[in-house]
């Protein structure tokens, strides 16, 4: 899936519920497919690894011919796809950038609502590397709360925290959440 997290006055921001930050499942397109939470059109639906994946498939299986018929029962993981990606492919870059591009302009209006200042992105889809990330600050546009002022512009990049830096401080919400439920 997409997630996301706010994190204000450096505090983690979680709302009322703890589920601040489901990006994944702001409505792009309202005539989009199904999503599993019910609604039709999310993010997810169309940029997450999961929908780029079953997209590709889906549209592989089309393409099978009397010629080749391996494609009608492929199977494609998250390797495959970032290579098919890498070596050009055109459905699978057209699949991935119609992602990035949704990511971009959800963020557009994250960025409008929340005057957000810096972007960092991080999981397997950063694997598509610079020219996915310059899609998605593309949809960006201008945001209309940066000024000339670089040091306030928002800032939207690849993060630098390493997998362990990052499963630690999931874990880290995971017992902050216990220890609250238990005083």
């Amino acid at each position: 899936g997409i997630g996301s997290a706010f994190i204000i006055n450096d505090q983690i921001y979680r709302g009322a519920l703890f589920g601040s930050g489901q990006i994944g499942h702001t409505i792009i397109n309202p005539d989009g497919s199904a999503c599993a939470c019910g609604r039709y059109g999310c993010l997810e639906t169309v940029a997450s690894l999961f929908a780029i994946k079953k997209r590709a498939r889906v549209f592989l299986k089309q393409q099978a011919s009397a010629d080749n018929p391996t494609q009608a029962g492929v199977e494609l993981d998250t390797a495959q796809l970032l290579t098919l990606y890498h070596q050009g492919d055109a459905m699978i870059r057209a699949l991935v950038d119609e992602g990035a591009r949704a990511i971009g302009l959800s963020l557009y209006n994250f960025l409008n609502i929340l005057n957000i200042n810096r972007i960092w992105l991080y999981g397997r889809s950063c694997d598509f590397g610079e020219s996915w990330l310059q899609t998605i600050v593309s949809q960006t546009g201008a945001n209309p709360f940066d000024c000339s002022d670089a040091i306030n512009a928002t800032q939207l990049r690849f993060g630098e925290l390493t997998r362990p830096q990052q499963v630690m401080g999931i874990g880290y919400l995971y017992v902050e959440r216990a220890l609250a439920k238990a005083m």
